[in-house]
């Protein structure tokens, strides 16, 4: 009677979670987002789960992706997609890790989402946000009219960085 009176249920279902390495990124730098299946908590082995990460628009696989993961798993990545199939957790693990380089191709923010996972709960996103160097640049003279031959002038040039990164290897030639 106790068997049957008593019966329990554990939810055997890994979870799927995702982050990116840094919160924002300048475009065109290869960033690391990382996807994460979680154990649960009886540990026993999770095989045959599998998703696709369709990446959003502005942000693809870097040309030199880096995959690495910890767990028996197949990762093809290219384009915008990262699909993980043939999953398996093995028993007593208590995660898989999975790491792909991504690139940003524009600025602004771009929030991932992977939905419809086979085999694993959850539906996460992050979000990274791209940042674009940009400067200004301004020429000014003094004085700014000259009356006769061989009278100097001096030249101001003002770079302003109205982007969002520090600028590097700036140079003006006139």
């Amino acid at each position: 009677d106790f068997a049957y009176d008593n019966i329990r249920l554990f939810d055997a279902t890994p979870s799927l979670y995702k982050n990116f390495e840094a919160e924002a990124v300048e475009v065109g730098v290869p960033t690391t987002l990382h996807l994460t299946v979680v154990n649960t908590s009886e540990l026993s082995a999770k095989n045959g789960w599998s998703f696709t990460d369709n990446l959003p628009t502005g942000m693809t696989v870097a040309a030199t992706p880096n995959v690495e993961t910890t767990c028996l798993v197949d990762v093809a990545a290219s384009g915008s997609t990262i699909a993980v199939t043939n999953g398996n957790l093995a028993s007593g693990a208590a995660n898989c890790n999975i790491s792909v380089d991504v690139v940003l191709g524009a600025g602004g923010a771009f929030n991932n989402v992977i939905e419809g996972a086979e085999g694993l709960d959850g539906q996460p996103s992050d979000t990274i946000r791209g940042l674009v160097p940009h400067f200004t640049l301004t020429k000014s003279v003094d004085p700014s009219s000259i009356t006769a031959a061989g009278q100097e002038v001096t030249y101001t040039f003002t770079v302003l960085n109205d982007g969002d990164v520090p600028l590097r290897d700036i140079e003006v030639e006139d």
